[in-house]
């Protein structure tokens, strides 16, 4: 019996460790393919201040649409095309990426700066929390990093 429960032990890591590399792969295949890296240029436009209202978006439509380009280019692998924390990748993750369907789901960052910052830094890094989000802050310019929040908050119910 305790064979058998160390052999399915084994297994099971493996089977994290495969969905992990394979989450990793993913990762880097989208990012190489779309590098969304603003190299020492200056921004076009003065970014919109950050709204701390959820799903209020300070903005219109068009912020909206560029969010969502880039958010289908970065962030459906683990969040789903939806937006409902399904992607691909998500089962193996852990804590599962966030649903952003869910209204409530936006008290976890509190607000919009909180938001930028894990989008920027990864996960939860500077909320004190652990996650398996990578970083975008040098693969997304900060016009970007606000675009896709302002898409995500306009996913909520």
């Amino acid at each position: 019996m305790g064979k058998k429960l160390g052999e399915d032990f084994k297994i099971r890591s493996y089977v994290v460790l495969a969905i992990f590399i394979k989450a990793a792969v993913i990762f880097l295949i989208v990012t190489a393919l779309f590098p969304g890296c603003n190299k020492g240029g200056a921004e076009t436009s003065a970014p919109a201040a950050p709204s701390t209202a959820v799903n209020q978006p300070a903005v219109g439509v068009p912020e909206i649409e560029r969010g969502k380009t880039v958010f289908m280019a970065y962030c459906t692998v683990c969040h789903g095309e939806k937006g409902m924390g399904d992607g691909p990748a998500s089962s193996g993750l852990s804590p599962r990426p966030l649903n952003f369907t869910i209204k409530s789901a936006w008290m976890t960052y509190n607000n919009d700066e909180a938001t930028l910052k894990v989008i920027r830094a990864g996960g939860y890094i500077g909320l004190g929390r652990p996650s398996s989000m990578p970083a975008f802050g040098q693969v997304l310019t900060e016009q970007q990093i606000k675009e896709v929040m302002i898409y995500e908050k306009s996913l909520a119910k």
